[in-house]
C-alpha cells in the first residue's frame, strides 16, 4: 500500500507549500473581466486549466485576492445530483464545510468536503431543491491489482467494486474506501507547477468516481481495466443547476394546462431530453449522458424564449453561445456558474437569425418534438405553428 502524505498535490498543489502563497500573492488586484459574486462574497479566477479551477477571494478593504482565501475546484466528468443536503460548517477555517449528500438513486450516503463552502455562507437547505455536486477523489493511500485474482489472492474474497465511507460528520472526516475498475486514465500536468498528475475514471459501487493521484507516488505502470484499491478524501463541487436558478421558479405568463409553468420544471424536461441527436454538430461524439447539457445551447435558448419571453442574447468566441434574459436576469440552462465573463459582451439576436442555420433548425425540431413526448403536450410557436399546445 502506497500513502500520499498530502493529497492536495494529486493535482500539483501543496497548500502547505510557502511558495504557493507567494505566488498567488503576485496576483495582486482582480481581473474584472473574471470575477463572479455570491451574496455578499466576491471572488477573482486565478486559473482556468481544463480541469482546474482557482478562485481567490477578493478583500473588500484593499480591492486585492487574499493569498489565504483560495478556493480549489475540481471539475469532474459528471455531476451527482442531491437532495435534501445537511450541511455543516468547519470552524478550524471558517472556509470550507461538510455537506453530507444522498445521490440521485438513493443507493447510499457520503459526506463530501465542499471547498467552495465559503460561497455559500448563506446556504440554508431547500428540501425541495436539488443540488449539483461534482465529486472528486483525492487518493490518501492505494494498491494496484491486475485482476480479481490478483485482488483476492492478496485481500481475500471480496468484490472488485465498492464504496465504504470512514469517518463521519461528527469528527469532520469525509474519507472512503473505494475499490473499482480504472475505466479511464489520463496523465496530465498541472500548467501552473509543471507537476504531473494521473486523473483517473473509476467504476464502483452504484456509480463512478474521478480519482486524482500524484504521478511522483507511481512506480509501476497502471492501465485501463486494473482495479484500484484506496483510501480517498471525498472533495466536492457544489454549483447551481443551471445559471439563474435563484429565478427558476418564475411562471410562464400563459401556459393553459401545460405541465411545465416554471423555469425549474423545464430545465427539469430539458436535462431528460437533450441528447446527441439535439447537441451542436461539434460536440456530437463528445456528447454523453453525464453532462447533457453539452452543446445545446441555441436550441435550449430558443425553447426558454419561446416559452418564457425575454430575449436571446449571444457572445460570439470560439464559437457563438447562447441564453436568455428575462426581467433582466441572466438564465443560461447550459451553464452552472452564477453570471460570469461567459455572459459579458453579449448582444441581443433575432430567434429567426439563430434559425436560418437549417442544423439548428432540425435540432431545435427535435428537441420540441422530444419536450412534447416527455409532458404528453405538444408545443405551438411561429415556426410550427400546428404543433398543438405546450
Amino acid at each position: 500500500m502506497i500513502k500520499i502524505p498530502n493529497p492536495y498535490c494529486d493535482v500539483g498543489f501543496d497548500f502547505e507549500d510557502k511558495n504557493f502563497y507567494e505566488e498567488l500573492n503576485k496576483i495582486s488586484t482582480r481581473n474584472d473581466n473574471y470575477s463572479v459574486s455570491k451574496g455578499t462574497n466576491r471572488y477573482s479566477l486565478i486559473l482556468v486549466d481544463e480541469d482546474i479551477e482557482i478562485w481567490g477571494g477578493i478583500n473588500s478593504e484593499t480591492d486585492k485576492i487574499e493569498p489565504y482565501d483560495i478556493n480549489l475546484h475540481y471539475n469532474t466528468h459528471k455531476e451527482t445530483v442531491v437532495t435534501n443536503p445537511r450541511w455543516f460548517a468547519k470552524t478550524k477555517t471558517g472556509a470550507t464545510g461538510i455537506l453530507e449528500l444522498w445521490d440521485r438513486n438513493k443507493e447510499f450516503r457520503f459526506n463530501v468536503m465542499v471547498p467552495d463552502a465559503y460561497m455559500f455562507q448563506t446556504f440554508t437547505p431547500d428540501y425541495d431543491k436539488k443540488y449539483h455536486c461534482q465529486l472528486a477523489c483525492f487518493v490518501l493511500e492505494y494498491e494496484i491489482f491486475k485482476n480479481e485474482t490478483e485482488l483476492s489472492s492478496e485481500l481475500g474474497t471480496m468484490t472488485a467494486q465498492s464504496f465504504t465511507t470512514i469517518g463521519g460528520l461528527k469528527d469532520d472526516s469525509p474519507y472512503a474506501w473505494i475499490k473499482g475498475y480504472i475505466r479511464r486514465i489520463d496523465l496530465k500536468t498541472n500548467p501552473y507547477t509543471s507537476k504531473k498528475y494521473y486523473h483517473m475514471v473509476v467504476e464502483s459501487y452504484a456509480m463512478s468516481f474521478d480519482v486524482l493521484l500524484g504521478a511522483d507516488y507511481v512506480k509501476t505502470e497502471i492501465s485501463v481495466g486494473d482495479i484500484i484499491s484506496a483510501e480517498v478524501l471525498l472533495s466536492g463541487k457544489i454549483s447551481d443547476r443551471y445559471t439563474g436558478e435563484d429565478y427558476g421558479r418564475t411562471e410562464r405568463e400563459k401556459c393553459g394546462k401545460s405541465k411545465i409553468k416554471t423555469l425549474d420544471e423545464l430545465y427539469d424536461v430539458l436535462c431528460e431530453c437533450w441528447s446527441e441527436k439535439t447537441t451542436h454538430p461539434t460536440y456530437k461524439y463528445k456528447w454523453n449522458k453525464n453532462n447533457p447539457e453539452m452543446g445545446q445551447d441555441a436550441v435550449t435558448a430558443l425553447v426558454i424564449y419561446y416559452m418564457f419571453g425575454g430575449k436571446i442574447c449571444c457572445i460570439d468566441r470560439m464559437r457563438k453561445r447562447y441564453f436568455n434574459e428575462i426581467n433582466d436576469n441572466i438564465i443560461d440552462m447550459v451553464s452552472h456558474y452564477p453570471e460570469t465573463f461567459y455572459h459579458r459582451n453579449k448582444k441581443e439576436v433575432n430567434e429567426f437569425h439563430i434559425l436560418k442555420d437549417p442544423d439548428t433548425k432540425r435540432r431545435f425540431k427535435i428537441l420540441t418534438k422530444e419536450i412534447a413526448k416527455k409532458t404528453g403536450c405538444g408545443i405551438i410557436h411561429r415556426i410550427f405553428p400546428n404543433a398543438g399546445l405546450l
